[in-house]
Formats: structure tokens, sequence, C-alpha cells
């Protein structure tokens, strides 16, 4: 007889199963784990800050004494930094003298230098043999690295160029 299907009512379908309550014998338990969030340390920061905590930094202005301190060992003249940072010479040489603040801008630039030195010094051992690698004609690139470090964009490119030194990957 087709086409003669009786329509089932809630009560007369078909319950699924209850699951039980008390674990079976032969179940598998999961290993219970416990996630915790952690502060960076210095050891696995290499001594460098958190990018969080330098972009919150930069976005105020950055004393001339931190400054100071922050760039102490990079090996860059008064008329190397005026140009990075796009003041003119005498300007800035007078804003050192004076010690005066770098307004939030300058002192992000200033941050992504000092993470770039100090990954370069990390990269080839000292500052003196990065130094000498930034002013050197890169192949790739057609002209020193240290060529580059005007803008935003050459800063990161030189800053990918030093991990894949130190991954081994070449281009």
């Amino acid at each position: 007889m087709r086409g003669t299907h009786k329509a089932l009512s809630f009560e007369e379908r078909p319950q699924p199963m209850a699951k039980r309550k008390t674990p079976s014998t032969n179940s598998v338990s999961e290993p219970q784990a416990e996630y915790v969030r952690r502060t960076p340390s210095k050891a696995r920061t290499h001594g460098v800050e958190p990018l969080a905590a330098s972009l919150s930094k930069a976005a105020k202005t950055m004393p001339a004494q931190r400054f100071r301190a922050l760039t102490k060992g990079m090996p860059l003249d008064t008329r190397q930094w005026s140009r990075l940072m796009h003041v003119p010479t005498t300007e800035w040489s007078t804003r050192q003298t004076r010690k005066q603040p770098l307004a939030p801008l300058e002192a992000e630039r200033a941050l992504q230098l000092v993470a770039l030195f100090t990954k370069g010094a990390d990269t080839f051992g000292d500052m003196a043999s990065f130094r000498s690698w930034l002013d050197h004609p890169h192949f790739l690139y057609g002209e020193p690295p240290m060529e580059l470090l005007v803008t935003g964009e050459g800063i990161l490119e030189v800053m990918a160029e030093l991990h894949r030194i130190d991954h081994g990957i070449p281009l």
C-alpha cells in the first residue's frame, strides 16, 4: 500500500537515548590542563621591550634623557639622526643641546630604530659589524640598507632581512 504513510504523533516518535550519568569503565579520560597568562620575561624577549609597551610609550613625547639612554650604543652621529628623524641638522642639534623632548612621531621612529639596531647587533654579533653591513650596498636593494632607514617601510624591510639572516633563509 503505497502512499498510505501514517504520520506519527510526538509520543509515538522514537525518542533519543539519554546520556549516562556515570562514566563507563572503557572511556578514555582527557588530561587536565591549566592555561595561565604569563608576563614576558627579559630572557624570552632578549631584553627588548614588548611591542605593545613600546607603542604605548611612543604615543607620548619622549624626554631627551630617555632618548639618550636608549640610543647610547648606537653608532649614529647628529647628521645621521637628523636625516633618519626628518629634522634639519641644525634644528636637531639645537634640540639635543637644549634637551628638548621628542614629539610622539619622532619617539616612535626612535623606538623603531633602537629595536632595529638591537636586532642587528644581535644578528651580527656586535654593533660595528652590523653598521658595516648597513653601509655596504646590498645585492637585493641595489644600495646600502642604511639608505632604506629614512622610511618606516624601509625599517621594516631591513628588520625582515635581519630575520631572514637569523633563520638562514636566502632570497
